[in-house]
């Protein structure tokens, strides 16, 4: 938690969170004076894309009747 009142005209901050010197996320939020802003990192593992599905079998076609 950062505990800080901006004063002055609206101002964009970047904040960058960094675990064992490597950059995880950045949010950039706009600050208003005398106003509250809420930043949450989410620090949830996204679980990897499921495989594509597998395409059924193709039948070949049938040969032409005589």
């Amino acid at each position: 938690m950062l505990d800080y009142k901006h004063l002055g005209k609206p101002t964009t901050f970047t904040l960058k969170l960094y675990i064992d010197e490597e950059l995880i996320t950045e949010i950039t939020v706009t600050v208003k004076p005398a106003s509250f802003s809420m930043v949450i990192f989410d620090l949830s593992v996204t679980p990897p894309e499921p495989p594509p599905p597998e395409e059924p079998p193709v039948k070949p076609p049938k040969p032409p009747k005589k």
